[in-house]
């Protein structure tokens, strides 16, 4: 990532981040089983198979953009960006 604090890039990559900190506070759970299944949210493996089997409850997915309302035309460009 970049790391020069006073390129523009870097301040926007910053403040990004904290939208999409801030997006996930408001996160409610997407179906009840997710309160109920009490899985680990810094598990991955528990969170890829609730995530499965809400898909197979109710349906097709919903673009995380709905849900964080951060749209892939704010997010930077790959190749704007470094390792």
């Amino acid at each position: 990532m970049i790391t020069d604090k006073h390129n523009p890039m870097q301040r926007y990559i910053e403040q990004l981040i904290d939208d999409i900190h801030k997006a996930t506070w408001e996160l409610k759970p997407p179906h009840p089983m997710w309160e109920e299944s009490g899985a680990d949210p810094d598990n991955e493996l528990e969170l890829e198979d609730l995530s499965y089997i809400e898909q197979y409850l109710e349906g097709d997915p919903v673009p995380i953009s709905d849900i964080t309302g951060i749209g892939q035309e704010q997010l930077p460009l790959p190749e704007q960006l470094t390792k």
